[in-house]
């Protein structure tokens, strides 16, 4: 699965404005504030995710070498997201595992 980071940013951001109701007249402050407590709430709650990934890297030459891995992801309520990638090809680092553990500052 590819994607770019900068365009389901985009498009998020762009749900989000579409979807929000109509708070009447309020200033800009006020109005960035509504949408940054909204986007606040919606990152709640998504429970896990799963996805295979391929990542391309590219040397200075311009050869490049592909790897595959699968991402799990879980929620964690009341602190930071758990993320645990394992790659799957190529041979020489099949297997090697990736935790992430985020925490809430």
């Amino acid at each position: 699965m590819k994607y770019h980071t900068s365009k389901v940013l985009a498009f998020n951001f762009a749900a989000l404005l579409v979807s929000m109701p109509s708070f009447g007249e309020s200033t800009p402050d006020e109005r960035g504030l509504q949408i940054a407590v909204e986007s606040d709430k919606r990152d709640i709650g998504f429970g896990d995710t799963i996805a295979d990934m391929e990542m391309v890297l590219t040397n200075r030459h311009g050869e490049s070498s592909t790897r595959k891995m699968g991402m799990r992801t879980l929620e964690g309520v009341g602190d930071g997201d758990k993320t645990l990638i394992t790659f799957d090809q190529p041979r020489d680092v099949k297997g090697t595992t990736f935790l992430s553990y985020t925490h809430k500052v």
